[in-house]
């Protein structure tokens, strides 16, 4: 079957810019049909992975392989090639198939032989030239044709299996004797018909006329022979195919040994091993045999007259009905037993066909694989070639188009710069043109020219003497006015002296004024977060300025889980601090430093809140980039500092990005600028500010840094006693108050918590984080959320969280590797620049020594 079926049998493949798969349902029941029918797509099958469409729409670009084959699948074993080819004037290709019948394996089949053929010598030769024929067609060509009959058949080799070539010869001789075999039965009927038409005439022709002659006689004694020899050879092909007469090398009717012959079964007539005659050698005396004799039939009914007039007529007749009855029973159990012998005969006749079927069909299953096996090297190895030569012609397509775009790329310069030279040259000849008439025409008009420019001086001259005697005049009767009266002269002055003042308090106060308001309502650029509200927030959150007005100072480390021994330095710190601010003290500056998650951020923000201060969040990341205005910046988050009449905790977190060694660190002038002028505004302490340092690398902060600080707090990882308190905290904020509080006023929140013993499930888990941080505890139960919100049911079960405990045990454990890695890598590049910068060093000191 082939044609436009409007569906594809594989939606990966068959399909380009779908974005669903049409016909699914059709595609299922062509897909049962190959499956019950055995029959598959040729293409697919020899071209498994490769891509190609028989149909394509423009817009939207879309396409697919609607046009296919189906064939059985055991004519995979004679498919040469199929392949889809451009199609015209339609959006469909023609796809096309091609298969080979020579591949084709002849089964063994069978067919009743005529073995009185053998006989015939036309026949035997018809039966040689055949063979002869089939040697020439199947020979590998390396033979001699001419000599080819002069080589023993065992010893040739043909260009395909023996196998192959015997059942071809079978085939072809098949093919050659049922036509003779009918063509000479209907030759022989023929001649019978005739012999017989003929034979019935003359016996008329003799019973009408008693004179007859004796060519006549002759004739129908001729006439008569060819019939009974035509008769004897019907015969003789008779007992020949019904397998009553054994012929073996020529012999007679004797049987061969290894067969067995039933008691009273009929043997033929025939020769002997002794050189008896067969059936097609009969004598002139055993052809006479066939001839009708009446003479017994005579005798038969004389001798019923005789036992007629007999007195034991009736003990006669009784005696042969019996002896007749006798006689047909044992001719019937000799029946019997030969119905017998032939279907024990059939039986085993049938088991030999079928055991040669077994063969048959293993041999025939051996040569199909082996020939889907060759034919499968043979697909790999055209997609192989295929694969190469479409690479062959891309490189070479790419080629072309290089070689065409760089061709085309140089006729359009050659092109620009002839277009080019040709307009410089017009520009050239046009200006030289206008100088020339511009030239000539003044050399024309010199004297008028002159004339011109000698009026327009005298006229100019004469304006400018009037205009000073005109001004000389007004100003002075203005100034001799103006001195003589008092009051105008005083005016005068008092209005200059106000005119000036107002241009520089203009030019001057605006600055200052702005940079008040700025510095008193406005947030710095390097502040990235600030819980100082300004007058347009605090109209903006009334309620949240009163509130925080109202609200007494929570404990400092509240929520925050840390060490016992750190606590209680923290808790120490917040409430000198605290203290400081109540006295108006000066603040102590802090360094805080450890691994990233630790808390170091959240107890600024808890410190500058139980102290009563703003607290002002800056990253070191965001200096470098400010470039030239990093000073002004600098300064300007000091100056918001100190108008705050609460105090501000100035917190900079990732310190170490700016605050790094000015003598070996390689950093830019700005950046070492705005690091001065950090060091010139904390230079000393403050009663204004508070400042709190974070980094997990203090050892590369400058030396004039560590001179600053008053107090260095190290914050390390949670132990397993703080792991399980942080557990059950996070797991209570994010687990168990969700799912016990109610979400609106008709229904209880989505998420809810499986039984099981949250106690040890939290000990368990504790003692399996074991390095994780406390954000990434924290982290972990907003995992716990997620997931049980993602659940159909909203159930948070025990098998949910050691899922996302061992996700993020996982995801630890990768980050680790990462920075030992990184660790390893910036040893072995500062090794590397240790030794250039000794090379260097040596390298520069040889000159010198050999001057010296």
């Amino acid at each position: 079957m082939c044609g436009d079926f409007n569906l594809v049998l594989d939606y990966d493949k068959d399909c380009h810019n779908y974005t669903r798969q049409n016909n699914v349902k059709a595609s299922d029941e062509v897909k049962s049909m190959c499956n019950e029918l055995s029959i598959c797509d040729p293409w697919r099958i020899q071209n498994p992975i490769l891509k190609r469409y028989t149909w394509s729409r423009i817009n939207p670009t879309k396409r697919a392989r609607l046009d296919f084959f189906l064939i059985s699948t055991p004519l995979l074993t004679m498919l040469d090639r199929t392949d889809i080819e451009p199609g015209y004037r339609t959006d469909h290709s023609i796809i096309t198939l091609e298969i080979k019948i020579s591949n084709f394996i002849n089964g063994k089949g069978f067919w009743k032989f005529n073995n009185s053929l053998l006989y015939d010598k036309l026949y035997v030769e018809k039966v040689k030239n055949v063979i002869r024929h089939t040697k020439y067609e199947y020979a590998l060509p390396v033979y001699n044709f001419a000599n080819l009959d002069q080589i023993d058949n065992a010893e040739l080799q043909f260009s395909i299996s023996d196998q192959l070539f015997f059942e071809t010869l079978l085939m072809k001789i098949r093919s050659m004797t049922i036509p003779y075999a009918a063509k000479e039965k209907r030759r022989r009927s023929g001649e019978k018909s005739e012999l017989e038409h003929d034979i019935k005439q003359i016996h008329e022709m003799i019973d009408n006329n008693e004179n007859v002659q004796s060519n006549i006689q002759e004739r129908l004694e001729e006439l008569e022979q060819k019939l009974e020899r035509i008769r004897k050879k019907e015969l003789d092909s008779m007992i020949i195919r019904s397998r009553c007469k054994w012929i073996e090398q020529g012999g007679g009717g004797k049987p061969p040994g290894d067969v067995q012959i039933p008691p009273g079964f009929p043997v033929p007539p025939g020769g002997d091993d002794k050189g008896g005659k067969g059936p097609g050698e009969l004598t002139k005396t055993q052809m006479e045999a066939y001839r009708f004799d009446s003479a017994a039939l005579e005798r038969a009914a004389k001798a019923a007259k005789d036992l007629e007039s007999s007195k034991h007529a009736k003990e006669a007749l009784e005696l042969s009905k019996q002896q007749e009855s006798t006689k047909q029973m044992e001719q019937q159990a000799r029946i019997k037993e030969m119905e017998a012998h032939l279907e024990q005969m059939k039986v085993e006749q049938v088991r030999a066909q079928q055991e040669e079927r077994r063969k048959t069909m293993q041999e025939e299953t051996k040569q199909h694989q082996q020939r889907a096996q060759y034919q499968d090297q043979l697909s790999r190895k055209r997609y192989d070639d295929q694969l190469a030569q479409q690479a062959r012609l891309n490189e070479e397509n790419i080629r072309k188009q290089e070689e065409s775009t760089a061709k085309q790329e140089q006729m359009r310069k050659a092109t620009l710069e002839y277009e080019y030279e040709l307009r410089r040259k017009n520009e050239q000849a046009r200006v030289e043109a206008e100088m020339r008439g511009k030239a000539q025409t003044e050399r024309e008009n010199q004297d008028l020219i002159k004339e011109q420019i000698r009026i327009k001086a005298q006229e100019n001259r004469q304006t400018v003497l009037e205009s000073i005697k005109t001004a000389g005049t007004v100003l002075g009767a203005g100034f001799q006015a103006l001195i003589t009266d008092k009051d105008k002269m005083a005016a005068t002055a008092l209005g200059l002296t106000l005119v000036a003042a107002g241009v520089y308090a203009a030019k001057y106060g605006t600055g200052v004024t702005a940079r008040y308001i700025e510095a008193r309502l406005g947030k710095p650029s390097l502040v990235r977060e600030t819980s100082r509200l300004t007058f347009s927030q605090a109209l903006r959150h009334p309620v949240k300025t009163v509130t925080r007005i109202i609200n007494k100072p929570e404990d400092a480390l509240k929520g925050i889980v840390l060490e016992p021994s750190l606590e209680e330095r923290l808790r120490d710190i917040a409430i000198a601090t605290r203290h400081t601010k109540k006295n108006s003290g000066f603040y102590r500056n802090i360094l805080m430093y450890g691994p990233p998650g630790t808390g170091k951020t959240m107890f600024a923000k808890s410190l500058a809140k139980h102290s009563g201060m703003d607290y002002a969040i800056m990253t070191g990341g965001d200096v470098a980039p400010m470039g030239r205005d990093g000073v002004t910046a600098m300064h300007k988050v000091f100056d918001w500092a100190n108008t705050s009449r609460r105090g501000v905790l100035l917190f900079v977190d990732e310190a170490d990005a700016f605050l790094r060694k000015r003598a070996k660190e390689t950093i830019s002038e700005d950046l070492r600028a705005t690091l001065n002028a950090f060091l010139y505004r904390t230079g000393e302490q403050s009663n204004k500010f508070m400042l709190v340092l974070a980094s997990n690398q203090p050892e590369q902060f400058d030396w004039a840094i560590n001179d600053r600080l008053d107090e260095m707090v190290e914050f390390d990882s949670p132990s397993l006693q703080e792991r399980e308190r942080l557990v059950r905290q996070y797991f209570d904020m994010y687990v168990l108050k969700p799912a016990t509080e109610k979400k609106g006023l008709f229904g209880g929140s989505r998420l809810k918590v499986a039984d099981f013993d949250y106690s040890a499930k939290c000990s368990q888990i504790a003692a399996r984080t074991e390095g994780l941080s406390g954000r990434e505890i924290s982290k972990l139960g907003v995992a716990w959320q997620a997931v049980a919100y993602a659940s159909d049911d909203g159930v948070l079960t025990e098998v949910m969280i050691d899922e996302k405990v061992g996700d993020a045990i996982k995801q630890h454990a990768k980050k680790v590797t990462w920075q030992r890695d990184q660790a390893i890598k910036e040893e072995k590049e500062i090794g590397k620049s240790y030794t250039s910068e000794k090379d260097a060093s040596v390298t520069f000191s040889k000159p010198y020594d050999q001057t010296s």
